[in-house]
């Protein structure tokens, strides 16, 4: 079973301009892989989102098989 746990202080708030909250948040493009190989790009349009900021995040459980080696590599990071 895998876990995501996050701790987070204060109230949400926008991303400070420049900041990579906003860099993260802000990405209005979308790409999937299609079944003969290509991908296809879609337009993603959403409000900007608030953030936290956060304490003390974790991931735990077998992350390899969801993910593939290189990802699982950086998740247990």
């Amino acid at each position: 079973m895998e876990r995501i746990r996050l701790t987070v202080k204060g109230d949400f708030v926008l991303p400070e301009p420049g900041s990579q909250e906003q860099f993260i948040t802000e990405h209005y493009w979308g790409y999937a892989r299609q079944r003969d190989g290509g991908c296809a790009e879609y337009q993603v349009a959403h409000p900007p989102w608030m953030v936290w900021a956060a304490l003390d995040a974790g991931l735990e459980g077998e992350t390899e098989p969801l993910y593939g080696e290189e990802l699982a590599a950086v998740l247990r990071q």
